[in-house]
């Protein structure tokens, strides 16, 4: 992913429920609740971000479409998008220029408009996900995960 937002999440008794469990079913329960985590920050941004709220239309889904996360790996997970290009200037605002043309040229409700440059205000979607409501709701997994495999229950992704 290229573009992504960092967030460590510490997890209060954590070691000292994990210290119940094997090595392998530690692993497992890692790996499921950084799945079932970035899953719902995935559906977060896409449904609270990406929906047509104001100041970033939707009109064609592609850039909702395009958020995803990795694979669990070294205890993390990444959620983001790298397929689009105008993803990071949505995320983090800038100012646009010509490369090769001299001026830059494009439609507005039916009138074409041509500049020099043109800034676009920061409309960040996936920062906002890192939020103490769901900063709380990632630990509840994390907490239904491990107390879930501590009673012999297992920890599926959800």
């Amino acid at each position: 992913m290229i573009d992504t937002t960092t967030a460590n999440i510490k997890i209060e008794g954590f070691d000292r429920l994990m210290a119940h469990l094997s090595a392998a079913t530690q692993k497992s329960v890692i790996n499921s609740g950084l799945k079932s985590s970035a899953n719902f920050l995935v559906k977060w941004i896409v449904t609270q971000r990406l929906s047509g709220r104001p100041g970033l239309r939707r009109v064609t889904g592609a850039l909702a479409q395009s958020i995803k996360s990795g694979a669990p790996e070294n205890n993390q997970i990444t959620v983001g998008t790298r397929e689009l290009p105008y993803a990071r200037i949505h995320e983090y605002g800038g100012i646009i220029v010509p490369r090769v043309a001299k001026a830059l040229k494009f439609k507005i409700d039916n009138r074409w408009v041509v500049t020099q440059k043109v800034t676009i205000p920061a409309r960040p979607y996936m920062k906002p996900s890192i939020n103490p409501d769901n900063i709380n709701h990632i630990k509840d997994i994390f907490r239904d995960k491990i107390w879930a495999a501590i009673q012999g229950k297992g920890a599926s992704t959800e």
